[in-house]
């Protein structure tokens, strides 16, 4: 069965291409069969769609030098759809349904969002960007979801840099809908026997950070989850893994019969973690591998 590495949340112009290529050194000596990135690859909106290339580029230059080449995926976080407004209205879609998918198929990557799954012997493979829906909001927080939406400039800088017709539960439902639709036909696949999702976006509430008495931060939990895709996940019984970013906060749990982490990278100093799945995934040890 796979040895997986899932990185996310690089950010690119916060980190430095040679901490990008000290990471994929490194994780070149764990003989991977998988390596993904989720999500979050830019930081700046007018050099996103080059800056996304960039890191793909780096990758690929240095696993391809393997002996045997890891499968390589990729699924985009919210960074990734920050618009250049020089770019005229509708570049935040460009680049999501064009531009990042042509780059990730320049360099070898499987782009998750429009893939069922990707197969490695016996374990699948999968995910998308996953986005919120406003599910994760703060229960201690009165706030419903036509507030989140409308007030949402004033907590997440997605407001401003994401064209404006741009909608968080209309596209939340494509993303739970894309996943459904992967996940059926990896369970019906009879050469699967475990699933492993990816996501940008946490799905599950023991991957949410909930700060006590820091409203600042709770407010924002709003953007920070789907947990309408982590209900949809636990219906599926071939699912094993859960994997995520986004946040920059480290969680590790079970649920159910699930693991669910969240990828702990830091601003300029990312962070991959690798696990092997032949192991009973909800005890196997999972390493966080960091370079300075």
């Amino acid at each position: 069965m796979p040895k997986i590495a899932i990185t996310s949340d690089i950010h690119l112009g916060h980190t430095t291409e040679k901490t990008v290529i000290r990471l994929i050194q490194r994780l070149t000596e764990e003989e991977l069969d998988i390596f993904a990135i989720a999500g979050d690859l830019t930081s700046c909106p007018w050099t996103v769609a080059k800056d996304f290339e960039r890191i793909l580029e780096l990758c690929a230059e240095r696993f391809k030098l393997d002996a045997i080449p890891p499968q390589l995926c990729v699924l985009p976080g919210n960074h990734d759809f920050y618009k250049d407004s020089r770019k005229g209205k509708g570049y935040s879609r460009k680049l999501y349904n064009e531009l990042l998918p042509k780059a990730a198929t320049n360099h070898g990557f499987n782009w998750l969002d429009e893939l069922e799954f990707v197969q490695c012997d016996d374990v699948a493979i999968l995910g998308n960007v996953g986005w919120y829906d406003y599910s994760a909001k703060d229960p201690n927080i009165p706030k419903n979801d036509k507030w989140y939406w409308a007030n949402k400039h004033t907590i997440i800088a997605d407001k401003e840099h994401i064209d404006g017709d741009w909608s968080d539960k209309k596209f939340a439902r494509e993303c739970r809908d894309h996943l459904e639709e992967a996940l059926t036909a990896a369970t019906e696949s009879p050469e699967i026997k475990k699933i492993v999702v990816i996501t940008h976006v946490p799905v599950f509430e023991e991957q949410m950070t909930r700060r006590v008495g820091d409203y600042n931060w709770n407010i924002g939990s709003a953007y920070f989850g789907h947990l309408t895709m982590g209900d949809l996940i636990k219906k599926f019984s071939k699912v094993k893994i859960v994997v995520s970013g986004h946040t920059h906060t480290g969680r590790d749990a079970v649920v159910g019969d699930i693991r669910t982490c969240v990828i702990p990278s830091e601003y300029k100093y990312p962070k991959a973690l690798i696990f092997d799945t032949k192991e009973d995934l909800t005890t196997a040890p999972i390493d966080i591998i960091r370079v300075n």
